[in-house]
């Protein structure tokens, strides 16, 4: 594996590859990522880079866990070719003329759901995935459907500046007990993660619901995370929202609604707070014609949790 912390150390550039963007303490979900990655037969990069740009709190950025000499183990055993491991100078440097160059701006959805609750948050992500894009030159980038607001945002907002690259949505890797696996869960005491839980719990039970309908008010979906009666888990938000647009469902009447039938694609998304961590987690479900629906929570050891009905 060749580590690297600037574009100018590799010859090869334009050779096609294969990028995860990461911000390290890496974990299975990661390696997950990578062994995708390597289905397509191409070099596989990976960057590790804390962006502060997309933390909201100085003390968030200050806590988000760092073991560089851990991460370059993992990327290693993993399979990673390419480590790019950047300064923030360097990353953040002047490329246009103009003092912090950061125009480009998620919009109205950047301020939505995850956005409302961490201002700013999805421009500095556009920002620094768009330069990393610029560098790397990737044929493929792979990102987690953990963050599916996030990967919905770089997917669609950087496609066209970016048309070469096709961007790749990979299942969420999740903890023996359902947690879904994140760099913050190191955070996290035994008796907190045992709590946390119960974000997978509410997804997991309404996917065994015979009809989904009536999660499309809101209400409902409230209730049904409150009726997990977890202690210590304090929650934000818990939304079905069309994984097309993100527009939140909440608002049709679900009883002579036809939404399900025409969207198609959705997400359940929940974030809450344990233990002064913010978590989040979700479940993405597709109509699959008649009164067949289909719900991905993603893969516990390997064995990817879809649930039919």
């Amino acid at each position: 594996m060749i580590i690297i912390e600037t574009i100018d150390e590799i010859d090869n550039l334009n050779e096609e590859k294969a990028f995860i963007p990461t911000m390290g303490a890496l974990h299975a979900g990661h390696i997950s990522l990578v062994n995708r990655a390597k289905e397509f037969n191409l070099p596989i990069w990976m960057s590790i880079f804390v962006n502060k740009l997309q933390f909201n709190e100085t003390n968030d950025f200050n806590t988000y866990p760092r073991d560089i000499e851990r991460d370059i183990g993992f990327a290693k055993a993993a399979g990673v070719d390419v480590l790019f491991i950047p300064s923030d100078e360097y990353v953040y440097r002047n490329r246009n003329g103009v003092e912090k160059d950061y125009a480009l701006s998620a919009g109205d959805i950047g301020k939505k759901l995850e956005g409302r609750s961490r201002l700013g948050h999805f421009d500095g992500v556009l920002n620094v995935v768009d330069r990393l894009l610029i560098d790397v030159q990737p044929r493929y980038s792979l990102l987690g459907r953990k963050d599916a607001q996030q990967f919905f945002i770089v997917s669609t907002m950087l496609k066209d500046r970016h048309n070469e690259v096709r961007f790749i949505a990979c299942p969420i890797i999740r903890e023996d007990n359902g947690l879904a696996l994140s760099s913050r869960n190191s955070l996290l005491s035994n008796k907190g993660k045992k709590a946390a839980n119960c974000l997978f719990r509410t997804l997991s039970n309404i996917a065994h619901e015979k009809d989904l309908k009536p999660f499309l008010t809101q209400s409902i979906l409230d209730e049904q995370f409150y009726s997990e009666k977890a202690k210590g888990v304090k929650l934000d938000y818990i939304a079905f929202v069309d994984a097309n647009s993100f527009e939140r469902t909440s608002k049709h009447d679900y009883r002579s609604s036809n939404l399900i039938e025409v969207a198609k694609e959705f997400y359940i998304l929940i974030a809450a707070e344990v233990e002064g961590v913010r978590l989040i987690d979700n479940m993405f479900i597709r109509y699959e014609g008649g009164e067949s629906l289909s719900f991905d929570l993603g893969v516990i050891k390997e064995e990817h949790i879809r649930i039919n009905v």
